[in-house]
């Protein structure tokens, strides 16, 4: 998306109503000014804000041991969790570390000091931003600020509140709420289900899936062995936390930490909010969504590690074992790319570069063999997915078709090759044999100009019209064919071009001066024609007559129609319908 970014198209995902797009905005200081490569200016960007996160986070730690490694479970995060580094639930995390950073700056004695006001523009500022991010923040703010109050006014017993606290709050909820009615405006696709809850039968099928990916990973019935390992080592380690804190120690340094409230609340209710959605389920409880509680339940482990009383050799041993555990599970990650899949730590990048030696070129692929494949140089390749697959960006489509050479990745799409594709509105014939490239099957095709008759069972009719094989008659003395359409059909898509239709027909029975039927092109369904042309009796003959249409269309369309208005004037018999591209 960086290198197409368009405002205010693109504050979203292409065409999505979620997930705010504020790394590809950031990152076009570095692309568009400094003039990085859309993929490195992407990397800057996003590890840039993670840390800016890691920093706002690891202040809550006193040690520098622990900041440590926090450093090692944010930036090399286990297998299951790696996400965190690519998806925006690390970004929108990010700017919840640094929000907390600048509300624990605050000073709520000394009320008039300038630095309050900055701290809580600032932090209201970057809570609004991570809400664009993902509308998963909700739920964390809302934590947050009941935390915060619960504190303020019960534990420590504080009256009333500054006023400017208040106005900044409202102006934040009014600005973020009126920013994100706007840019939902430019979205193409509503998403179902995104806010939706789980009936019992569904929420049981997520307890049912996530118990039984639980029980593989203890089990070791997979193939992340090291994972498994870092698994069991976090569960002793939380023992042996839960049997330091097993006396009142643990509600003491509750009172005086909020913040290991916050996590403890947040890591439940964002975790119960994802077993409870039903987008959620209907995604096969993917592992992203539970970076989440992975990021919540660390920096707990850590805030609860951080205030331990241990004394020198005990903190040593447990530190030792806690830092064991954290690079296991950070090596997971790196075994079970290297070892296991795709068996290679070669980066998908330099892998796509491999199609940079074909030249300025199309590609069309399955969703996930599309768009990455045009990351190298989105300048000389062009990519979309199939027009069966999610279309993020029906822009591309076009550049794609108007490369000079354009090629077709089958992995995950097809188990071989057609002589044939057809593709948004176009016919593609394939060129020579498929070859291996960038990791993936590849075939040249072809577009060629279209020269093919409808077939007629592609229409509908009348109920009264007379369907024939090979042919459509429309008799003159039925009242109900009369001053209507009588024909529609076939609802095909068309690509950009100039086309001929042409109509093989024979008309008898026919009245004076009158003219027989009107024809016509259209889309929309019949909201907008593109030509309309009517069919007089001079222009039948006594034989098959030839009726044609020409037209043009200036973008991609779908659902075209070729309909027939008949007046009921003359016994009328539709032989052949042939669309043919000039």
């Amino acid at each position: 998306m960086t290198y197409y970014y368009d405002l205010p198209n693109d504050f979203y995902c292409w065409g999505q109503d979620r997930g705010g797009t504020f790394i590809p905005l950031i990152s076009q200081i570095f692309h568009k000014i400094l003039g990085f490569s859309a993929v490195l200016s992407i990397s800057f960007s996003n590890y840039l804000v993670l840390l800016v996160g890691y920093f706002g986070f690891s202040s809550l730690f006193k040690n520098k041991t622990t900041k440590l490694l926090f450093a090692l479970l944010w930036f090399f995060p286990p297998l299951r969790f790696i996400d965190l580094t690519r998806f925006p639930i690390g970004v929108q995390y990010s700017l919840l570390g640094i929000s907390i950073y600048l509300i624990n700056r605050i000073d709520f004695v000394n009320k008039k000091m300038i630095y309050n006001h900055l701290h809580l523009i600032g932090s209201i500022l970057l809570l609004s931003i991570s809400i664009w991010v993902s509308d998963l923040t909700i739920v964390s703010i809302s934590v947050l600020l009941i935390v915060l109050s619960f504190y303020y006014f019960l534990i420590e017993k504080r009256k009333g509140i500054n006023k400017y606290i208040l106005i900044y709050c409202a102006g934040g909820i009014i600005g973020i709420s009126l920013f994100i009615k706007y840019i939902k405006t430019f979205a193409t696709a509503v998403t179902t289900n995104y806010t939706k809850f789980n009936n019992w039968d569904t929420f049981k099928g997520a307890i049912n899936i996530l118990k039984g990916e639980f029980l593989e990973v203890l089990s070791f019935q997979n193939d992340e062995l090291f994972y498994s390992i870092y698994a069991w080592l976090v569960i002793v380690f939380c023992l042996f936390l839960a049997g330091s804190y097993f006396n009142n120690s643990f509600f003491k340094l509750l009172k005086s930490n909020k913040w290991i409230a916050f996590f403890i609340v947040d890591f439940f209710a964002i975790f119960g909010v994802i077993l409870l959605s039903k987008w959620v389920y209907l995604n096969g409880m993917g592992r992203w969504y539970f970076v989440t509680s992975y990021i919540s339940f660390s920096i707990l482990i850590l805030l609860l590690f951080d205030n331990l009383q241990l004394n020198g050799i005990k903190r040593k041993v447990a530190t030792s074992f806690l830092f064991l555990s954290i690079v296991i599970g950070s090596y997971s990650t790196i075994h079970f790319l290297k070892f296991i899949n795709p068996k290679s730590l070669r980066s998908q990048i330099s892998v796509r570069s491999e199609f940079l030696s074909l030249g300025n070129i199309g590609i069309i692929g399955e969703f996930w063999n599309s768009y990455i494949s045009a990351c190298p140089d989105p300048l000389r390749i062009k990519a979309t997915a199939h027009d069966k697959s999610g279309i993020r960006n029906q822009k591309l489509v076009d550049e794609v078709f108007a490369q000079p050479n354009l090629y077709v990745i089958k992995d995950m799409w097809m188990n071989e090759f057609p002589d044939t594709l057809f593709q948004f509105g176009y016919i593609l014939k394939k060129n020579g044999d498929s070859f291996k490239l960038g990791d993936c099957d590849v075939n040249k095709y072809d577009k060629i100009k279209r020269n093919q008759v409808i077939k007629l069972d592609k229409f509908k009719y009348r109920a009264s019209v007379s369907k024939t094989e090979g042919t459509i008659f429309i008799l003159k003395d039925s009242i109900d064919l009369r001053n209507s359409y009588v024909v529609c059909g076939p609802y095909i898509p068309l690509g950009i071009g100039d086309y001929l239709l042409k109509f093989k027909l024979y008309a008898k029975n026919t009245e004076k001066d009158k003219s027989i039927a009107l024809f016509d092109v259209s889309f929309d369904y019949g909201k907008t024609v593109l030509v309309k042309k009517e069919l007089k009796i001079i222009d039948v003959s006594s034989d098959t007559t030839l009726f044609e249409l020409e037209f043009s269309c200036k973008k991609r369309l779908t659902n075209i129609e070729f309909r027939i208005f008949n007046y009921g004037t003359a016994d009328l018999l539709i032989e052949e319908i042939k669309l043919i591209e000039k």
